[in-house]
């Protein structure tokens, strides 16, 4: 088996990188490793079938298919007394498989196994984990089993999933049996509902204690990690008021409340418990509600996460519509008996989930966004691990811890990438915020030096304008003012020397020459300096 993994995972190297690319790789060897460890953990303890069940070991588990009879009771009308006249009669059907399947069309079956203690411990529990039937019948009788002579030895208990919360410990459906060593004994299950597999094992309550106290550990983890991305992601909305985070939080918040009231038993605390016995009253409203938040959840946050209002108004609108589905399923569910309620809510969730993924395969491969590979392997992690739990309801994949909490792990590691995925989308705002406030001071920068260069050439204009006036005014005064002086200054010379024979005129003609070389030389420096 190893080699012919490698082999695949060679194949897988070589042809996938071209056509989906390293994240789809990933997944797809995550696939094939997840399946191979179903597999494996399925085959290791399975059995031939039998006539009977032995107990040799108290510290191991027996599913009750390698003892089992079946008999199909498809419209619930057989009662113990028929179940057993049609034993006698050899219309029960061998099961051959440790897991035997129900077909979904029948209403109930009866299921009949002969028990065998090799052990020296007495006390003995039958339960029926998850997925539980709406009810389980139990006809349990000891000694010569066998005949069946008389059923009054038969003892009777009556299971209900409904009450599972106050009535039943731990995990499932149980019932407490007195195995005598090395006695017969039978026991006649009548299922109920809509269960396709019975998953049904026997074991001690020693080894039931540890498989419980895995359960607890393993919800804990669960619960843990949930609780933690909510309210980190709850704070993350507060702060940055960004409504993806918000539809996130509606989105794990109602994942979370589903699996609360799913395994309100498990924990054992008072107030689970009363809660979830009250949940069971109206649980077909509560399944729509909860359906209801998931899809409300889920679209809003892909059409926040890719801003589908900008890339893809007609996808936004279908989105808004799917959102509002599940109105159809509450309103059957008020003015009905509620049968058909959860499977409609059921359907718009499915009709969501493929919505979203079809949506993110699409953004991927035309619009290349870079959300999209976190998106889709966060989604694909989700359907993988689902897969295996509904195959495992169906009888298709052993019943195996990894079957068990396939849907925790799978909600699990869709809500840690998506919260990864909001990370990496603020970093790509941030990302574009900075690219935005950087082309912003590009454009301020370039304002800035063309705002410059026109005050530098309207300074450079202005002086070339003031110096071309300068040298008018030194040109006028120049050739103007100084040529009036001087034509004024050699008259006076000529008057001077015409009366020079004149008493005083000289001296005031002298003075008057004086002062028009003074206002030549002025002129003279004025335009030189100018």
């Amino acid at each position: 088996m190893l080699s012919v993994f490698c082999a695949f995972r060679r194949l897988l190297s070589a042809v996938l990188p071209r056509v989906l690319g390293r994240a789809c790789r990933a997944l797809a060897l995550g696939a094939c490793l997840v399946a191979a460890l179903v597999f494996w953990c399925g085959g290791a303890g399975a059995a031939s079938a039998g006539r009977q069940v032995e107990l040799t070991d108290a510290n191991r588990s027996y599913p009750l298919g390698s003892g089992m009879w079946l008999l199909p009771d498809p419209d619930d009308g057989l009662d113990f007394e028929a179940a057993r006249a049609a034993f006698s009669a050899g219309k029960f059907t061998e099961v051959q498989s440790e897991r035997p399947r129900l077909d979904f069309k029948w209403k109930a079956a009866w299921v009949r196994v002969e028990l065998v203690n090799r052990t020296a411990v007495r006390q003995w529990r039958f339960w029926q984990p998850h997925p539980m039937p709406d009810y389980i019948e139990s006809y349990f009788a000891l000694e010569d089993a066998r005949s069946e002579k008389d059923a009054g030895r038969f003892q009777h208990l009556e299971l209900f999933s409904r009450h599972a919360p106050t009535r039943y410990p731990r995990r499932g459906l149980t019932i407490e049996l007195e195995l005598p060593p090395n006695t017969p004994a039978v026991l006649y299950l009548k299922y109920r509902g809509r269960l396709q597999a019975v998953t049904a094992e026997v074991s001690t309550h020693e080894r039931f204690d540890s498989s419980y106290s895995l359960a607890q550990l393993a919800h804990g983890v669960f619960y843990g990690t949930l609780l933690a991305l909510l309210f980190y992601n709850l704070v993350l909305f507060f702060s940055l008021r960004d409504a993806a985070y918000g539809y996130y939080v509606v989105h794990v918040g109602s994942t979370l409340f589903f699996f609360f009231v799913r395994n309100a038993h498990i924990g054992e605390v008072p107030f689970a418990i009363g809660f979830g016995e009250f949940i069971a009253q109206r649980w077909e409203l509560t399944t729509v509600i909860v359906h209801w938040m998931i899809i409300i959840g889920v679209t809003g946050f892909f059409r926040l996460l890719f801003s589908t209002r900008i890339i893809a108004p007609r996808l936004d609108r279908v989105l808004k519509y799917i959102a509002i589905s599940p109105l159809i399923a509450a309103i059957t569910v008020l003015l009905t008996d509620g049968r058909f309620g959860d499977s409609l809510a059921g359907l718009s969730q499915l009709a969501g989930f493929v919505a979203v993924l079809s949506s993110g395969i699409w953004l991927w491969l035309k619009k290349r966004h870079p959300l999209a590979p976190i998106y889709l392997t966060a989604w694909f992690a989700l359907l993988l691990v689902s897969s295996a739990y509904v195959m495992r309801y169906f009888g298709v994949l052993p019943y195996n811890l990894w079957t068990e909490f396939a849907p925790q792990v799978g909600v699990g590691s869709e809500a840690v990438l998506l919260s990864f995925a909001l990370a990496y989308r603020v970093r790509l705002l941030q990302s574009e915020k900075a690219k935005a406030q950087e082309e912003a001071r590009n454009v301020r920068a370039e304002r800035d030096v063309r705002l410059a260069q026109e005050r530098a050439l309207g300074l450079t204009r202005m002086m070339e304008a003031t110096d071309a006036e300068r040298r008018r005014v030194a040109r006028d005064l120049h050739d103007g003012l100084g040529q009036l002086l001087s034509g004024a200054k050699a008259l006076v010379e000529r008057q001077k020397l015409a009366s020079s024979e004149s008493v005083g005129q000289p001296e005031e003609l002298e003075r008057v020459s004086d002062l028009l070389q003074q206002g030549i030389q002025e002129t003279r420096s004025i335009s030189h300096g100018l």
